[in-house]
């Protein structure tokens, strides 16, 4: 155990276990006592995280490493202070470049940006894909870097969650997503290409049957070429 988290039900786990039970397993309740978890916030345990960590100090001769103590967690208002400050065109990717770092942390952190409106900010800049800004990276000269590209990254990252991803493809701009995707899938990078493929056959795969229908047979029309 390295960073003790209490979830709701009053039990001790470790952040990166209780994580991957909750959301990657997409189980709902404690292992203990078989509880629902309403929400996904946990509380650090400092106690007991302290505790460990003389433990480790007192035991370092014997090779045990110290644990180091961890970031922090990110909440919504903070969250929301980066998205707001996205909105300018100036500061637009080195905030794309914070979320990204900020959901890479840990599975609290991506449910977080969920859950404080990231998904449909980045939805936002993905449909406006073809959008660059260019940052300065060295003496040489300047890298251009796609916003978009950021922004299908870290969507691809979150690992969205089922409710969040039919709310993507239910949603009143579903159908505009969907075919950004496509056009990303023909003419993006390998990478945006991969994560677009991906974050589309996530969607699909919650979207309802008949909806999804819809939107295939209005984006093969789309894409077919008009005959007179």
């Amino acid at each position: 155990m390295r960073d003790p988290v209490i979830v709701p039900t009053g039990i001790t786990y470790d952040r990166e276990s209780i994580e991957k039970w909750l959301f990657s397993g997409k189980n709902d309740t404690c292992p203990v006592t078989k509880q629902v978890i309403s929400g996904c916030e946990v509380t650090p345990n400092h106690t007991l995280r302290r505790l460990l960590q003389s433990w480790c100090t007192l035991n370092a001769s014997y090779g045990i490493e110290r644990i180091p103590t961890p970031k922090p967690a990110i909440n919504r208002a903070q969250v929301s202070k980066i998205l707001n400050a996205a909105k300018s065109p100036q500061q637009q990717v080195e905030c794309l470049r914070k979320l990204r770092s900020i959901a890479s942390e840990n599975e609290t952190n991506k449910r977080c940006m969920e859950a404080a409106g990231a998904v449909d900010f980045l939805v936002s800049v993905v449909n406006n894909f073809n959008s660059l800004s260019f940052e300065e990276t060295s003496e040489d000269g300047f890298e251009i870097t796609r916003p978009g590209d950021e922004a299908l990254s870290i969507l691809y990252g979150l690992q969205i969650s089922e409710s969040g991803l039919k709310n993507l493809i239910m949603g009143r701009n579903g159908e505009l997503i969907i075919e950004t995707l496509t056009k990303v899938m023909q003419g993006g990078n390998d990478e945006s290409r991969a994560y677009a493929v991906l974050l589309l056959k996530s969607m699909l795969e919650v979207a309802d049957p008949q909806k999804t229908h819809q939107f295939e047979t209005r984006t093969l029309l789309r894409n077919s070429p008009s005959f007179t």
